[in-house]
């Protein structure tokens, strides 16, 4: 009953634009009881019969399983569906989800995707470079261990790993770019703050990521795991509130300033490092704290000689946001992403989603 609203909604659509520019493709579920050890069919036959009932009636039906979709299997849905055949789409377990389009295309879901509206394919797809990142995914040259030293990873007696799933995609990506297999291990920072002794595991690995959070939970767990990979020269990135403990343990450990903290985590602290912008404060005095996260582009100041402009530089992105800047000047809307730009300095536009920014005292 909590889809009825998109069912209705979809059947509007299907009444406005005309029943043949609509297909309907419902992805199902055939369970493996581990009791049984038979795929099931009849989590597929009630949805099929749930759609029917609000008018709905599948013209693919992409069959999730842990294993590829048997012949018998594929019958007992074609019949029930009544459906053709190659309409049903086996969609197994697969290592990576980056195979699945070429699963597809065996399948010729696309091509029939296309018959189906009446259309003809504009050209024959090429799946060359997709097979390449596959290959390099699947056979990669090397193994890199990263530890990635977060919150939000364990509820009860299971650990989270897409807590942070956008982290491990690129993570993954930047793996295949370079032919490697990226074996992330995510380690919850209070572990280091129970037992401090236990950052050393960290030497296991060829590099550390601390991911974006909020609130103090965790925080020095995470400042320690920092301090350990400065010390021991391990890789390291800091996304977000990763990169603003990294300033708290920079501030504290190098530059002597024992009570750094951020604002977020000891509002009381005397060396505030990570603090409301005046603009952000001025919200706060007036109870506006819906307004205190800085969303969207903002501009970057690159100091020169630094390795951050060096790794900017060979992306091409200085001369791309360069166009970007000059039209936003142009945009009074604007003025407050841009901030004071220096007449001859290197400046990118980088993505916010920050309550807190790097104090710039």
């Amino acid at each position: 009953y909590e889809n009825v609203i998109y069912l209705y909604a979809l059947k509007g659509i299907e009444r406005e634009i005309g029943e043949d520019h609509v297909i309907y493709v419902l992805v199902t579920y055939l369970p493996v009881p581990g009791h049984v050890g038979e795929m099931k069919t009849k989590p597929t036959q009630q949805a099929i019969r749930q759609l029917s009932e609000n008018g709905i009636f599948p013209d693919f039906i992409l069959c999730r399983a842990a294993r590829p979709l048997d012949d018998i299997r594929k019958k007992k849905i074609e019949t029930y569906a009544n459906i053709e055949a190659d309409h049903i789409i086996s969609a197994p377990d697969v290592s990576t989800a980056y195979s699945i389009p070429l699963n597809f295309e065996k399948d010729e879901l696309g091509r029939k995707i296309l018959d189906q509206f009446g259309l003809e394919a504009r050209r024959k797809p090429d799946w060359r470079n997709w097979e390449r990142l596959m290959n390099r995914i699947i056979h990669p040259d090397r193994i890199v261990k990263v530890a990635m030293v977060g919150k939000y990873v364990d509820i009860g007696d299971f650990r989270l790993v897409d807590s942070y799933i956008s982290v491990n995609q690129s993570l993954e990506h930047a793996g295949a770019a370079v032919g490697a297999k990226v074996d992330i291990s995510w380690i919850d920072a209070k572990e280091f703050e129970q037992d401090p002794l236990r950052v050393q595991v960290l030497s296991e690995y060829d590099g550390i990521l601390v991911p974006g959070a909020f609130g103090g939970t965790g925080a020095e767990g995470m400042i320690a795991a920092i301090r350990y990979a400065r010390e021991h020269r391990i890789p390291f990135l800091g996304l977000c509130y990763g990169l603003q403990v990294a300033v708290v343990e920079f501030a504290r450990h190098v530059c002597g300033m024992e009570d750094a903290n951020s604002a977020e985590i000891d509002p009381e602290c005397s060396d505030k490092v990570i603090e409301f912008q005046p603009v952000q404060r001025k919200l706060v005095e007036e109870h506006a704290y819906g307004g205190t996260m800085r969303l969207g582009a903002y501009a970057a100041i690159l100091k020169e000689g630094s390795q951050v402009l060096t790794l900017y530089q060979q992306t091409g992105r200085l001369e791309e946001d360069a166009v970007r800047i000059e039209e936003w000047k142009r945009s009074t809307e604007r003025a407050v992403q841009l901030g004071i730009l220096p007449e001859n300095g290197h400046v990118v536009l980088e993505r916010h989603r920050h309550r807190y920014e790097v104090s710039p005292k």
